[in-house]
């Protein structure tokens, strides 16, 4: 009997001297937005026209959406365009600017970002499309 009540009070004594530690880091967010970020240069090469033109961009975050960013003058011609950002990839949705529709794509390839995409301008009686390719660094 006694063995067991020493055993107990041993035990009590080791239970009560470990002293158990939980960290708790705050998880860190990476918001794939920030890569994207800021002013460019844009060189555009239009395979419709055979005409190339340079002009500057500037990408800023949608403050509501956690997955957009918007191109200010995309094209040359003033206009926002919203871009949904896919890891290392812009897709460029389907949509209509100022008279305008535009879609395509961007993507990183050597701290550069390039673009694919077509211009349609409705203002015109006969709509052309204009495939264009960019480069912005």
């Amino acid at each position: 009997m006694k063995k067991n009540f020493i055993i107990a009070i041993i035990s009590l004594l080791a239970l009560t001297s470990c002293e158990i530690i939980i960290h708790t880091e705050e998880p860190i967010f990476i918001d794939e937005r920030d890569k994207f970020l800021g002013s460019y240069r844009m060189e555009e090469y239009s395979d419709t026209y055979n005409e190339v033109s340079e002009y500057s961009i500037h990408i800023s975050k949608s403050p509501y959406d956690t997955d957009v960013v918007y191109i200010d003058n995309f094209y040359g011609v003033n206009m926002e365009v919203l871009v949904l950002v896919r890891g290392d990839k812009l897709v460029i949705p389907l949509q209509e600017i100022n008279g305008y529709e535009i879609e395509g794509e961007g993507w990183y390839d050597f701290n550069d970002l390039e673009f694919d995409y077509v211009v349609r301008d409705l203002t015109r009686y006969h709509i052309i499309n204009d495939y264009c390719t960019a480069v912005a660094w």
